[in-house]
């Protein structure tokens, strides 16, 4: 039986401590915190990972995360999908909040066509785009005022009298009858758009060949104007526009007429000029010297 000597156990004193230090440093410890957008709002699905490792946690509904780590100094990545990444080295603390910003990208612009939404750079029909910005500055209270000689192949006709709407023609005319274009307000067909306000369009696009009845049929026949309007906004914005106009008719010819003995003598001129015989209405023969007015007729 082996005996160990005092110096021996002295030395698996020394090593026994050391081992336990060890492990104290390799012991796990918790982060916590709380991931919220720069409004203050809770942020959920938001994956943290430790950088350099596949070892990471997603944020709750309530925005809070909780991952365990073993090393003493590491740093946190924390991603998720429309915010900016953001790094956070990590020594001694416990509690870690982020912030994330929106990430803004500008790559390709969508317009709606028909029931879809296309990259211009994808659209391969006879399509036209009106920017609603260049569509205000025509001061009209329909949209359909607002169109003429916006697109080529569309045709706008109109009276011009206020609160009247305007004829569109897309391709010109079709047939003997209805004419009129199919529209479609944020998906849903309707033949009547007098009643939209051109400030609450967002986008615009005008279907213009014979492939917009694949999606709407025969009524795409006389085409389509697809109109999306705007959506509601977290900030409160106020907009004010107004058009103000003054149509004077003018004096007029009131102050020259002539009155019923000169309107009379001017008719019997004719007459004598003519050299006709005229047996008029109202003032009698015209071989009378002077025209028998209405008021001097005895009854």
């Amino acid at each position: 039986m082996h005996i160990f000597s005092g110096l021996q156990r002295f030395a698996l004193i020394i090593l026994g401590m050391a081992l336990s230090t060890g492990m104290g440093f390799a012991q796990e410890r918790t982060i916590t915190g709380k991931v919220t957008s720069e409004d203050g709002e809770a942020l959920p699905g938001v994956q943290i990972l430790i950088k350099g490792t596949a070892q990471g946690a997603l944020t709750g509904s309530d925005g809070v995360y909780s991952i365990a780590v073993t090393n003493p100094e590491f740093t946190l990545v924390f991603s998720s999908v429309g915010y900016v990444s953001k790094e956070i080295k990590v020594t001694t603390q416990s509690v870690i909040d982020a912030v994330l910003s929106e990430e803004l990208i500008i790559d390709r612009i969508i317009r709606v066509t028909g029931y879809t939404a296309q990259a211009v750079d994808n659209i391969t029909g006879s399509v036209g785009i009106a920017d609603p910005e260049r569509l205000a500055v025509i001061p009209s209270g329909n949209v359909t005022g607002q169109l003429q000689g916006r697109l080529s192949g569309v045709t706008v006709t109109g009276s011009g009298l206020p609160g009247t709407t305007s004829k569109v023609h897309i391709r010109g005319f079709a047939s003997f009858g209805n004419n009129d274009p199919l529209y479609v307000v944020d998906g849903v067909p309707t033949q009547d758009i007098s009643t939209l306000n051109p400030n609450d369009i967002e986008s615009l696009c005008v279907l213009k060949d014979a492939g917009a009845a694949a999606e709407f049929g025969s009524r795409a026949s006389n085409g389509v104007i697809v109109i999306t309007t705007r959506l509601g906004r977290k900030e409160i914005q106020v907009g004010y526009n107004m058009y103000t106009g003054v149509q004077l008719p003018g004096d007029g010819p009131a102050k020259e007429l002539l009155n019923t003995q000169e309107f009379a003598d001017l008719q019997w001129l004719v007459y004598e000029n003519d050299g006709t015989v005229e047996n008029h209405p109202i003032y009698g023969l015209s071989t009378n010297p002077t025209p028998s007015l209405p008021s001097s007729v005895t009854m």
